[in-house]
């Protein structure tokens, strides 16, 4: 099997790009291409040029070449907004179950009969944050899987659940919240990390639109931006619904709403195909002077061949990532603006519910709905900061 050679140069010959494309788009479709020339003719530097300029959509060799792609995963890449939007579906969930949390707990700690109900609410939201910490790095460290992981930490949300609304003692509460924040910190992990694996670059950082299937259309930076967009939806649902469930049904029903609400991001997420699927090399290839499609000259002069296959797997370590990010100065200059926005994001929620309920005698419903308020300015700062950051 003899891969698809372009046409060697006479000496004093000439070739032109519209015959190029000609001769391409005469041949069969495939996702791999070997090109061969001959390096040694003095118009082989044109030749290369306009090969180089040709896209790769346009040049095709026989489907034989091609080795036989799993059908779900050509369907999983054909659906990557309804991939974009089950990821999204996960970060609403994980916002919206947040907002239940710290709305109500305030109030049910005082019912109990504890003092002091805004300092153990803020040790509630700590236990909550170790565990988010222990579970990014139990995310990543030590397997490259997504979708054990990810079911691991919705099963530990919903156990997470049950124990805080049955709890008998304080201690069985911020246990709670620890097993809340491990599971927490996978689903946040994960689902990005699945919309990253199956984004191809050019829709992975460009501005698009989320598809129709998404109840929600927001316009970000890209398909992670689309992903993570859901965050101050779930903040901007979570406080009415928190408020009218806990006025109502009691202290146990915004909980169980939280078990209901992440029980469809489970069957979504069992929906998603894994990409474990690498294409290999053709069947064949020739050993002549050859030219890549590609910039991937490895610094060498010499025409070695490319094959340009559609997923490319790049295993590192993820303390070499973590090296990598702290020799960066954009990394760490974003790691610092996430470490400060996160400790101001969160300074304030556990001390409002009390503050308001001891000083101005608000209830739970009418507290959820100055929590509303403080929400619904974040949904046009993404749109703005979106737009901003590609200007």
């Amino acid at each position: 099997m003899n891969p698809v050679h372009a046409p060697r140069l006479p000496k004093g010959g000439n070739i032109t790009k519209e015959k190029l494309e000609s001769d391409a788009q005469s041949a069969p479709h495939t996702s791999f291409i070997s090109v061969t020339c001959n390096v040694r003719d003095r118009h082989s530097t044109s030749a290369v040029g306009m090969l180089q300029s040709l896209r790769p959509s346009k040049l095709h060799v026989s489907p034989r070449l091609r080795p036989s792609t799993p059908l779900g995963l050509e369907m999983e890449i054909v659906m990557l907004n309804e991939l974009t939007f089950r990821s999204k579906i996960g970060v609403v969930v994980n916002s919206l179950t947040f907002s239940l949390f710290i709305l109500v707990v305030s109030f049910q700690l005082k019912g109990l009969g504890y003092t002091h109900v805004a300092s153990l609410t803020g040790w509630l939201v700590f236990a909550g944050g170790v565990g988010e910490v222990i579970g990014t790095f139990s995310a990543n460290f030590p397997h490259d899987a997504r979708k054990s992981p990810y079911v691991t930490g919705i099963l530990m949300f919903i156990i997470s659940q049950v124990m805080f609304m049955e709890a008998p003692y304080y201690w069985v509460m911020c246990l709670a919240r620890c097993l809340h924040g491990i599971g927490s910190a996978a689903r946040m992990v994960i689902g990005p990390t699945t919309v990253c694996d199956q984004s191809p670059s050019q829709v992975f950082g460009s501005r698009s639109l989320t598809s129709v299937f998404c109840l929600f259309l927001v316009i970000s930076p890209g398909q992670l931006g689309i992903a993570l967009s859901g965050a101050p939806i779930g903040l901007l649902l979570g406080s009415p619904i928190g408020g009218s469930l806990y006025s109502h049904f009691g202290f146990r029903v915004p909980f169980v709403f939280g078990v209901i609400a992440v029980l469809p991001v489970l069957a979504l997420l069992l929906l998603i195909v894994q990409v474990r699927y690498v294409p290999g090399p053709p069947s064949f290839v020739d050993r002549q002077d050859e030219l890549p499609l590609e910039s991937e000259r490895r610094g060498s002069n010499d025409m070695g061949t490319t094959v340009i296959s559609d997923q490319v797997q790049n295993k590192i370590s993820f303390v070499k990532v973590l090296r990598l990010m702290l020799q960066s100065p954009r990394a760490v200059a974003a790691l610092c603006i996430v470490f400060i926005h996160g400790m101001f994001d969160v300074l304030m929620q556990p001390v409002m519910p009390s503050h308001l309920n001891s000083t101005w005698g608000l209830n739970v419903s009418q507290v959820g709905l100055v929590f509303l308020a403080s929400t619904i300015p974040v949904v046009p700062a993404v749109l703005f900061s979106g737009w901003l950051a590609d200007r």
